[in-house]
């Protein structure tokens, strides 16, 4: 069920705001429209998102008995739910003459990634001395109009084929998936050495990673094979001795690059050599960040 907000003061009506989708601004500044997720995101490179809009301040102030002399500003929020990491625009100030305005959030790389929730706030910038009416807002930073847009960084789909098959195996026969890489070869294509494969006499697992609308149990097992998939190519890659030796950079869409800035991601503000003594030192406190950070069966 969707929280409805109730506040100690007038807000303004739905249409006193009229606000375009948010469109993503690429490094060579041409604006990309976006339709609810971005499939090529990156988590090793900033992210720019824009948003225009367009406020009638006049009945903005008269549904919400505002003084002609509060300030008012728009400003954009945001937050990552892999990541945990949240932050801002900056202010704009609205007036009658300047009504049409644009907000911003700039997001430096490995902060965000999976679902980011993208805040767009109307506030009672500076409020003006003197008396107020009774259900005016009367503090900085109330919120006088808001709306609330989920961003999927990961695209709509997995980044790497998925590929059914029958575990033949004595050893596999019960497994549900398992994933087909190579963490020896950090400098090979991702698209084209990574595979997740799916028992398909698992009929659960094939049927929750296959359903185009999942039920909440089908939703756990799907969190559970996005944990394992994560596990298994950070733990993998750090072991290779190799891996970010020397400061070498891999080259876009290898396994050393897509896994390399999924740590990052995961392990935000920390150093490789700390990552990888954790792991070393203190394997099942890593086994349990890892499930924090996937936010394992939270669906």
């Amino acid at each position: 069920m969707a929280q409805r907000i109730f506040f100690p003061y007038r807000v303004a009506s739905a249409g006193a705001v009229q606000a375009k989708s948010w469109v993503r601004v690429l490094p060579n500044g041409v604006q990309q429209q976006i339709d609810g997720y971005i499939a090529d995101f990156d988590a090793g490179t900033e992210l720019k998102l824009v948003r225009s809009l367009s406020v009638n301040i006049d009945a903005l102030r008269r549904k919400c008995e505002i003084p002609a002399a509060d300030r008012i500003s728009a400003v954009a929020q945001w937050f990552s739910v892999l990541t945990e990491l949240r932050g801002k625009g900056r202010q704009v100030a609205l007036t009658a003459a300047k009504n049409e305005v644009e907000v911003t959030v700039e997001i430096s790389p490995g902060l965000a990634g999976g679902t980011l929730v993208l805040r767009t706030l109307v506030i009672l910038d500076t409020p003006s001395e003197g008396a107020r009416q009774p259900f005016a807002a009367a503090r900085a930073g109330s919120v006088l109009w808001q709306d609330r847009t989920e961003l999927v960084l990961e695209g709509k789909g997995p980044r790497f084929p998925v590929e059914a098959r029958k575990f033949d195996s004595q050893y596999l026969s019960e497994a549900g998936w398992m994933l087909d890489w190579r963490p020896s070869s950090p400098e090979i294509m991702f698209m084209g050495s990574v595979r997740l494969l799916l028992n398909e006499r698992h009929k659960a697992v094939l049927e929750a990673a296959t359903a185009a609308s999942p039920d909440e149990s089908q939703k756990m097992i799907v969190s559970a094979i996005t944990a394992d998939v994560g596990r298994s190519l950070i733990t993998g890659m750090l072991r290779n001795p190799e891996f970010g030796k020397d400061g070498v950079r891999y080259e876009r869409g290898t396994v050393g690059q897509v896994v390399g800035n999924l740590i990052a991601l995961t392990f935000p503000g920390e150093d490789l050599d700390t990552v990888r003594a954790q792991l070393e030192n203190e394997p099942e406190t890593f086994a349990a960040r890892l499930q924090s950070r996937f936010r394992l069966f939270t669906v």
